[in-house]
């Protein structure tokens, strides 16, 4: 019963924290953004957890729809921050290579 609830409170709170769209901007430096990156990820990976349940009660405690709803959700975060992302796990802001393309010739 606590376990439910418990899970029925974290999974409200992820929600609104993805829902408030906090600004990555806000965090100090990159580590604050990859522990975040971590975290998203290992809600993600609970999601899966519990979505695959074999335990019944664990299961219809949480609808398939609400597990994707949320999934979905850090989905939509991690794209619409994918800057913010790659910085913190590329170790700072760095502009792509360009490609630079050259004309070659074949000899026959």
């Amino acid at each position: 019963m606590l376990r439910l609830q418990s899970q029925d409170w974290f999974l409200g709170f992820v929600e609104r924290f993805l829902d408030a769209d906090v600004d990555t901007s806000a965090l100090s430096d990159n580590g604050q953004i990859a522990g975040m990156l971590t975290q998203l990820k290992s809600v993600n990976d609970w999601l899966d957890d519990i979505g695959s349940s074999k335990d019944e009660a664990e299961t219809n405690a949480v609808s398939a729809e609400t597990i994707e709803r949320l999934r979905m959700k850090i989905y939509e975060y991690l794209l619409t921050h994918v800057e913010s992302a790659a910085a913190a796990l590329g170790g700072g802001s760095q502009s792509s290579p360009r490609i630079r393309t050259t004309d070659t010739k074949v000899r026959k």
